[in-house]
């Protein structure tokens, strides 16, 4: 018998009884106008991602960056044992190219050049069919000195002391990388084999909104603090759809941050109501309509744990990074490492 996956779109685990809303309230200007809002937090139980693992088989698949691991004795603690094929889940570690970028070590104006390398791994699980069930992103990092350098008076002068390291140094830190990455690998399983095979507990916080612009929102607000039972949460969620987002100022102009708010406060109750794929929506339609808002930011956070805790993409990655910042973040990341990277 195959794993008995839970339900990937909805939330159905926790229980509207931890839902809280936090007495303070919280303003945020904007130059088109303000937001006011409450954070709302509930807490569940994660179900597990599989059950039943005693008895399973797992595939163990790895690039050569990974190539030393050849094992995954955390799962097989869990009952699963190694297959060549047909398994009944697929592990899949991959690592990524290694960056260097030059660095220092030391304290006191007693400074030494060191090599900072790291690379980036994924591991996903996938089940029988190929669907994926769990990625987890993983940074491995080493610092590695340099035998026999000077020892400066600053850390500029010590990392300036990088550029006359041999280019076979380069080549002894990809293979400690690739040595500790393989160590890392197997550190990250036993996290990844709980949150296969046992319940967690979660709390999630989200910006339940009460105004925004010249919108009051305070009745959607007050329905949403005080659910109870979904189908109070649905009654919430109506009372924010019902406001629409065709709001405009006294002087004719659309009142964007009005707008903006109600597209923020549907997608909190969304969450809520366990809709993901419609949070998403309204996630979109909020960044699109104010992409400098802060607020749409940390919905998406969320969403993003939600969707990796049922196991499947609803956001399509490359519009979340830009949404949060992690677009730009990881461009400059890559910049900085693609510079100090030697062959």
């Amino acid at each position: 018998m195959p794993f008995s996956p839970i339900s990937r779109l909805t939330i159905t685990a926790f229980a509207l009884a931890a839902l809280t809303a936090c007495g303070t309230t919280k303003w945020r200007s904007y130059p088109d106008g303000g937001i006011k809002f409450s954070e709302v937090k509930y807490n569940y139980t994660a179900q597990p991602v599989l059950s039943d693992p005693a008895g399973k088989t797992y595939q163990l698949s790895t690039n050569d960056a990974l190539g030393g691991v050849t094992a995954l004795p955390a799962l097989e603690k869990k009952g699963l044992k190694r297959a060549e094929s047909g398994a009944d889940v697929v592990v899949r570690l991959r690592g990524e190219k290694v960056g260097h970028e030059p660095g220092s070590f030391g304290l006191g104006g007693k400074y030494k050049p060191a090599l900072l390398s790291r690379m980036p791994m994924t591991i996903t699980v996938l089940d029988r069919g190929g669907a994926m069930i769990l990625e987890r992103k993983v940074l491995h990092e080493e610092t590695l000195g340099i035998p026999g350098a000077k020892t400066f008076a600053t850390r500029s002068e010590a990392k300036a002391a990088m550029a006359s390291i041999p280019k076979a140094l380069y080549g002894k830190a990809d293979e400690k990388v690739r040595a500790g990455a393989a160590k890392q690998a197997q550190k990250s399983m036993p996290l990844v084999a709980k949150t296969l095979f046992e319940p967690r507990k979660v709390q999630v916080k989200l910006p339940a909104i009460r105004s925004a612009g010249d919108v009051d929102m305070e009745a959607a607000y007050a329905l949403l603090s005080d659910a109870e039972r979904p189908e109070q949460v649905q009654q919430a969620l109506s009372a924010y759809e019902a406001l629409g987002t065709a709001h405009s100022k006294a002087d004719g102009s659309p009142d964007v941050i009005g707008n903006y708010g109600v597209l923020c406060g549907t997608a909190s109750a969304r969450i809520l109501a366990g809709d993901l794929v419609g949070a998403w929506v309204a996630t979109k339609a909020a960044w699109q309509t104010y992409p400098k808002g802060r607020e749409h930011g940390v919905i998406a956070r969320v969403l993003k744990q939600q969707q990796d805790e049922a196991g499947v993409e609803i956001m399509p990655q490359e519009e979340y990074n830009e949404m949060t910042g992690r677009g730009q973040m990881q461009e400059k990341l890559q910049r900085l490492l693609g510079g100090g990277n030697k062959k």
